[in-house]
């Protein structure tokens, strides 16, 4: 699993993001597997709109490419992948759902196999499976961030582990880091 990111191919589409991203497989969430359990429908089977970077990690972390390799077929009855077209140009907090009926909203159709890449700065989201008796889905994520994110998150950290591990709790401005 580890070397998936060393695979010619991911690094070429990892690149789409700016020639200098760096595969993320030693920190923050590694290489990271979204399951949708069968028949769930509450708690993380239903993961709202976000930003991946939208806890305040956006500075550090961006520009941020997920590259989502589908194991499973993605569809509506599966609970598959949605993102607001564009929404990675600018910034805003999650849409309501009337919201979104008004938004360029696209859904992922899938097979296993196919691949996705996007911007961890687009809204996304990931509703429960409409069909609570379709087989549920995976899909295996490789993420890609800029050189800022491995001066600020060490190997084996999340992003949040920054705010207890440098400068005895104080974090650095990005300014300083300049």
């Amino acid at each position: 699993m580890a070397g998936l990111s060393d695979d010619g191919r991911l690094r070429r589409i990892g690149a789409l993001g700016g020639p200098c991203l760096r595969d993320a497989v030693d920190r923050l969430d590694g290489h990271g597997v979204v399951i949708k359990v069968p028949g769930a429908t509450t708690g993380l089977a239903d993961l709202p709109w976000h930003r991946d970077c939208g806890m305040g990690g956006h500075p550090v972390k961006c520009p941020l490419i997920n590259v989502g390799i589908q194991l499973d077929a993605a569809t509506a009855a599966a609970g598959q992948l949605h993102l607001i077209a564009g929404s990675h140009l600018g910034t805003s907090p999650p849409p309501t759902d009337a919201q979104v009926r008004g938004l360029p909203a696209v859904a992922l159709s899938t097979e296993p196999g196919d691949v996705t890449v996007h911007y961890g700065h687009t809204l996304h989201a990931a509703p429960p499976p409409a069909d609570p008796a379709a087989a549920g889905r995976r899909a295996l994520y490789v993420t890609y961030v800029p050189p800022l994110t491995f001066d600020m998150v060490g190997p084996g950290q999340g992003y949040n582990d920054v705010l207890f591990t440098r400068d005895a709790g104080r974090i650095r401005h990005i300014h300083e880091l300049r």
